[in-house]
C-alpha cells in the first residue's frame, strides 16, 4: 500500500502532467509494460476504482521483447485474471468474481 500512496501523491502533484504518467511508452519494454499494468490495478483497485482497474486488465495491447510478440508467462497471465476477478471481490460482485476464479482454477 506504501507503493500505491506514493504514486498517488505524486500524481496529484504532477497535476495536467498525470495523464501521461498513465499512458504506456509505446517503446517500453514488454516486461515493464506487463508490470504497469499490475501496479495500475492495484493502485485503481486501493482508490475504489474498480471499473479503471478492470480497464487496465482488459486494454493490453500486444508487447514486444526483442521484436517478438510477448503474451506472458501461464503464471502472469493466471494472476492478471485473478487481480480482474479481485476488482469484483472487492467491489461487492462476488457472482462475477466466481465465474473469474473458477475459470482461472479450471
Amino acid at each position: 500500500m506504501v507503493v500505491c500512496d506514493r504514486l498517488s501523491r505524486s500524481w496529484r502533484r504532477a497535476g495536467s502532467g498525470a495523464a501521461s504518467c498513465r499512458r504506456a511508452s509505446p517503446d517500453g519494454d514488454g516486461i515493464l509494460l506487463a508490470g504497469r499494468r499490475s501496479i495500475l490495478t492495484w493502485v485503481h483497485l486501493y482508490r475504489g476504482r474498480y471499473e479503471e482497474a478492470r480497464q487496465v486488465r482488459l486494454d493490453q495491447d500486444l508487447s514486444l521483447v526483442d521484436g517478438e510478440p510477448f503474451h506472458g508467462t501461464p503464471f502472469g497471465t493466471l494472476a492478471g485474471r485473478c487481480l480482474l476477478g479481485l476488482t469484483h471481490a472487492v467491489e461487492g460482485q462476488m457472482i462475477q468474481a466466481e465465474r473469474i476464479y473458477r475459470d482461472v482454477v479450471h
